[in-house]
This record gives C-alpha cells, structure tokens and sequence, in this order.
C-alpha cells in the first residue's frame, strides 16, 4: 500500500507538469483513501505529503480557502516533527502571500500587510522545525 502511495504521489506530480491538476489533485486525493496501516513508519509522512500536495494544487488554481483547508487537515495529523510538517507551514506562508496579494489589488493594504507578516510567520515556523530536526529534536509538535 505504501508503494501505491508513493506511485499516486508521483502520477500528481507528472500530472501537474502536463497542467492536468484536476486529475494531479484526484491522486493525491487517492492517497488519503488508502487504508495504510496506524503502526506504518511511513504512514504519517505519505499522508501528510499528500495533504501538502493537495494544498499546492489548490494554491496553484487560486483556491486558496482550499488550500488552507489541506494545510489544517494535514496539521491535525501530525503526531511527531518532521520534514512534511515544515512543508505544511511552508506552503501555508505561500497561501498567505497569496492572500496578501488579493489583499492589494483590492486596495486593503492594511490586510495585505497582516497576510505577509502570518506568511513570515509561517516560513520561520517551518524553518525552526528542520532547524530542530537538523539538530536531533524529535518528537512530539
């Protein structure tokens, strides 16, 4: 199961590259569906990877409600730090310079500025996991 996982998360990305994120965004869909088992090391990261995935292609469409939506699913997942958590804070902080933009051009600057600061938040927040994970800190967020 595990390797149909990886295979899915791969077809999404081929997929995007040819521009297709609908069917790129429905594989990574499958992923989450797979009955992958609770004890499985590799569980967690696949999931997350796959919610990640979701939240980018989300992002690329402009849909960024469901982007952060894919962010906060995969968030409420994560039960130890890891590499595909920072991922998630990460795309999140791109999702909120996004909104920043969406902000401007609708003449909200003052939104605009509070969307980059959450962003720059966002980003130091993944930074400081792989920081930590660089150092040995793992565990529990």
């Amino acid at each position: 199961t595990i390797g149909i996982a990886q295979g899915l998360l791969h077809e999404a990305d081929v997929l995007e590259g040819l521009g297709q994120r609908g069917e790129a965004t429905r594989r990574a869909e499958r992923v989450l569906a797979l009955e992958l088992a609770v004890d499985d090391p590799l569980r967690e990261p696949l999931r997350l990877d796959a919610h990640g995935r979701l939240a980018e292609l989300a992002l690329a469409d402009g849909r960024l409600d469901d982007a952060d939506a894919a962010i906060d699913r995969g968030l409420a997942e994560v039960h130890a730090r890891s590499y595909f958590e920072a991922r998630l804070h990460l795309v999140r902080g791109r999702v909120l310079e996004a909104r920043a933009v969406v902000h401007r051009e609708a003449g909200l600057e003052a939104e605009a500025q509070a969307a980059l600061r959450a962003a720059l938040e966002a980003h130091e927040r993944s930074i400081a996991i792989n920081e930590g994970l660089l150092r040995g800190e793992e565990g529990a967020p």
